[in-house]
């Protein structure tokens, strides 16, 4: 009995957790009456497992905490309330809304923290690991907690009482236990301004819309006001995306921390040893990306150089994409310490701004602002690309070759091209069957008159496997023996509206066997919002350019899959699959008239695009 009245924190420990194991035996019966898919025992037993050492590591380590807290608050800047000892009754009353707020807001900031910082994240990864979103999956809390007490401490350093501190965190964590429930819906104006059940199940979400939301503790107010703010829509999907033995209480508390510790030895030297320690350790488990965070798994360096704001992290598909908004003169660099993880990247041109997607890592990001193109820049541009020297850099069995433009609208720009072998390697002669092995993304990107940047895919290495070995060879084998890399671009556009896809049905192509030099808008047509056509001009001689038309990206494959002729030389281009016939027509059509102009005119015809 002296034990507890020296310690009578006890009693409130004792009917706190009472209470809520009460409760969670409460909603198991519950959800067993109404045969809701809510719990699992396997789960259920593992959360309780988990919880059992983390109270028993929490009343060792409070103590610590407690007594570091007094060490700083001898030292505060000022004494919020005249006596730490909450039992003796002298602390205002004024004090505790007070320092529930300052609580609540320094909760958010370390909630949204460890889902950003991997050494954080090894802590709270075991809370969100779970499949299963119930009372008891409040009981899954981290074996590490030694450095939360870290955001707390500025709190105690400007004033306010240690126990008070303490004791407001414990009891925000009670009672947030209680959100972890499937029973109870939106709570309609509650939802706006508290933590509710409801918000809680969003934060708890692996949804792509949900990932990264909700962080608050008792108040929603916080994401509100700092736009990390979702209500709850679509079903949600709980847990993470790492598949690994998750109801073994250990592998649950141990896992990630050790994952922590082996990321140094696979990070390259400074850079992987800052991306495996400070930055995101989500990336595998969520498939996020942060604003400004880097994605350790593809251990890759960006710098910013100019004005920019954030508008949020938008969804791109199935993939994440952070948006950025440029408001003043920028370039941006990205190094790349494993091509590997470029598999796959895309670049998407849209009304004046840029989207890059890494599927390897699941991120992205999008950027807004970007200078507008005069036909005159468009045109130097072009001419200087002809006249560029490759420079390879290699990386093991991969390289990627860059080239420095020239300036455009005033801005730096650099073209990456990424292979799977040195881009300057000999390819043999004859057929290319090594490289049609190879699927590995290319970059680059295409700059049109008055700003308008229009979207498109480069996806891979492809050679046409399917031409027909008596006839003349392809631009692709031809371009094979010269050793140039000759690729199959995939673009693609919103679909038509009804009135535009019957005038394209009803349109008929027209080809004057005589050009006009400076040919402009012959056999295009046209409709706000769609991509028209953009020209690709390749420097092998003579100049070859090729025009390709989108229309729609759901329209039915060509039937002939060996392809059709194209230009006055037999050339053969397989179609893809996202094409139809009719576009395909227009492939035709559109390059037999182009493929007899001078390089100039070529030119001229790309900066003229609208």
């Amino acid at each position: 009995m002296d034990f507890f009245r020296a310690n009578p924190h006890l009693y409130f420990d004792a009917a706190g957790i009472g209470l809520f194991l009460l409760a969670l035996v409460l909603e198991a019966v519950a959800a067993a009456v109404f045969r809701r898919p809510t719990h699992s025992a396997s789960d259920t037993a593992t959360n309780l497992v988990v919880y059992l050492g983390s109270v028993a590591i929490q009343y060792l380590w409070l103590p610590v905490v407690f007594a570091i807290y007094v060490r700083v608050y001898a030292h505060s800047i000022w004494k919020i309330g005249d006596q730490w000892w909450l039992f003796q009754g002298r602390t205002p009353l004024w004090v505790w809304p007070l320092a529930i707020l300052a609580d609540d807001f320094t909760f958010y900031w370390f909630h949204r923290a460890s889902h950003r910082f991997s050494v954080l994240w090894a802590a709270h990864e075991t809370h969100h690991s779970s499949r299963f979103f119930n009372l008891s999956t409040a009981a899954r809390q981290t074996w590490f907690p030694f450095t939360a007490f870290l955001f707390w401490l500025p709190l105690v350093a400007i004033g306010f009482e240690p126990f008070l501190v303490l004791s407001c965190q414990l009891g925000s964590l009670f009672l947030q236990a209680f959100l972890h429930t499937p029973f109870v819906g939106r709570l309609g104006p509650l939802d706006r301004i508290f933590n509710t059940p409801s918000n809680h199940r969003v934060h708890h979400g692996r949804n792509p819309e949900y990932l990264d939301r909700n962080f608050g503790g008792l108040l929603i107010v916080w994401d509100r006001l700092f736009g990390t703010y979702v209500p709850e829509g679509a079903p949600v999907v709980y847990g993470t995306h790492e598949t690994y033995p998750k109801f073994n209480p250990l592998v649950v508390a141990f896992r990630e921390t050790l994952r922590l510790f082996r990321k140094p030895a696979r990070a390259a030297v400074l850079a992987g040893l800052a991306a495996a320690i400070l930055l995101s350790g989500c990336d595998g488990t969520f498939r996020r990306m942060g604003r400004d965070r880097t994605v350790s798994r593809l251990e890759r360096v960006k710098k910013y150089h100019g004005t920019f704001r954030e508008s949020g992290i938008l969804s791109s598909g199935e993939d994440l994409v952070t948006e950025i908004e440029f408001t003043a003169p920028t370039s941006y660099r990205m190094k790349v310490l494993a091509p590997k993880a470029l598999k796959g990247m895309r670049i998407e041109f849209e009304g004046g701004r840029s989207t890059t997607i890494f599927p390897a890592g699941g991120w992205g990001i999008r950027m807004r602002g970007l200078p507008e193109v005069p036909p005159e820049r468009l045109r130097a541009g072009l001419e200087k690309i002809l006249d560029d020297t490759m420079v390879n850099y290699t990386y093991g069995v991969d390289a990627f070759r860059m080239k420095k433009l020239a300036p455009v609208a005033g801005y730096p720009v650099t073209e990456l091209t990424f292979s799977a072998r040195n881009s300057g390697a000999a390819i043999p002669e004859g057929r290319s069957e090594v490289l049609d092995e190879l699927a590995f993304p290319l970059a680059g990107e295409l700059r049109f008159a008055g700003g308008k940047i229009y979207r498109y895919r480069f996806d891979s290495i492809r050679f046409n496997e399917e031409s027909d070995p008596m006839a003349e060879p392809t631009r692709a084998e031809l371009a094979a023996e010269k050793g140039l890399l000759f690729s199959e671009w995939d673009f693609s556009a919103p679909p038509l509206t009804e009135t535009a896809a019957k005038a394209a049905a009803n349109f008929r192509w027209t080809t004057p066997k005589d050009p006009p030099r400076g040919l402009k808008r012959v056999g295009i047509f046209r409709q706000k919002g769609i991509v028209p056509a953009f020209a690709i001009v390749y420097a092998n001689e003579p100049y070859f350019a090729t025009v390709f038309v989108s229309r729609d990206y759901h329209l039915r494959p060509f039937a002939d899959a060996r392809g059709i002729p194209l230009g006055p030389r037999g050339d053969r281009y397989v179609p893809n699959p996202h094409l139809s016939s009719y576009e395909i027509r227009a492939h035709e059509t559109i390059t037999t008239i182009l493929s007899n102009l001078p390089a100039e005119d070529l030119i001229a015809y790309g900066a003229s695009l609208p």
